[in-house]
């Protein structure tokens, strides 16, 4: 059996201070490797998670990728207030309400106002920007789409090899329909940081819209045993499903999505376009009524606008479903 082991990181902070403790443990054992503490100033992290990884490294006589490499010997300071607001949009944006992204965008403004060279900031709006358009929040519309190819061009111009640069790129050429470009930058953002369950992700989704369902559905996959809480790689998994008629499992995914995310509409309608093209018509009833509670001003519209689909039948799909449990004309 292969050796593994596992890091457990401890941290408090103080003010402008930092203090981190870090194990090194072998996870079959349980037996310790090795132990360090760090206490820094937090302009420091980076410098920090820099040395924490060239540590495990030498213990473990493991090799770095080129790419690997190259991030842990560029990075420097960081400006430790506008750190702290891009910690503090990064716990709002994974709430995935309209209020929790616009307090986001608020945080990630007031940390770029104090650093604009923060590629992670520029990054993080452009991604609660995108997230605000698909669901139509806060007023955010089609027309702000250029405004966040702008954020992530400025990104990736700060750190061109800042992972979340190129995952941010992605999305932004996703929502413009650009799927070859998006697929591109999903890649580099894959080959920057290989243990990225967001940038998995975000390549299935963007392999699902371009019609390579299969594919979408194995990045996914590799997205979800990275991260297996984050449930919109679930949902995502599902929609592939649906789409090639795998509706056993993709109603398993969808109802995995809602045990994480039990206010998500998208994912009932789903599931009752789902019930629809199995013929359970009560069950897709009671689950667009759960929906109209939840939302009541949810309009299938809204999906068929903003999923960027280069075919429009998947998207056909999804309405036929909901037209045969009789919830649409």
């Amino acid at each position: 059996m292969a050796e593994t082991h596992t890091s457990v990181i401890a941290t408090r902070r103080a003010g402008m201070r930092v203090r981190i403790n870090v194990q090194l443990i072998d996870a079959e054992s349980g037996g310790h490797i090795r132990a360090d503490r760090y206490d820094r100033e937090i302009e420091d992290i980076f410098l920090v998670q820099d040395e924490v990884t060239r540590k495990i490294v030498e213990t473990l006589e493991v090799r770095l990728t080129g790419n690997e490499e190259a991030r842990r010997q560029e990075r420097g300071k960081v400006n430790g207030e506008a750190y702290d607001y891009l910690i503090r949009a990064k716990s709002c944006i994974v709430q995935f309400t309209a209020p929790a992204l616009a307090e986001t965008r608020e945080m990630l403004e007031r940390a770029l106002a104090i650093d604009p060279s923060m590629a992670l900031g520029c990054a993080y709006l452009a991604i609660a920007c995108g997230i605000e358009y698909a669901n139509a929040w806060n007023g955010r519309t089609a027309d702000d789409l250029q405004e966040n190819l702008a954020l992530v061009g400025k990104a990736c111009e700060c750190d061109p090899l800042e992972p979340m640069a190129h995952h941010a790129l992605s999305n932004a050429l996703m929502w413009l329909r650009r799927l070859d470009g998006a697929e591109s930058a999903a890649r580099r953002s894959v080959a920057l940081d290989p243990n990225s369950s967001q940038s998995y992700g975000t390549l299935g989704v963007i392999l699902d819209f371009a019609g390579r369902h299969e594919e979408a559905i194995e990045s996914l996959a590799k997205a979800l045993r990275l991260d297996p809480q984050f449930s919109l790689w679930l949902h995502a998994q599902g929609r592939a499903q649906f789409v090639i008629a795998r509706y056993a499992e993709a109603e398993a995914s969808f109802k995995r999505r809602l045990i994480h995310m039990p206010g998500s509409d998208v994912t009932r309608a789903y599931l009752a376009s789902l019930y629809g093209h199995t013929g359970r018509h009560e069950e897709a009833q009671q689950i667009w009524s759960e929906l109209m509670d939840i939302h009541p001003e949810y309009a299938i519209e809204l999906t068929l606008r903003v999923l960027p689909y280069s075919s429009p039948a998947p998207l056909a799909q999804f309405v036929a479903g909901l037209r045969k449990a009789g919830l649409t004309a």
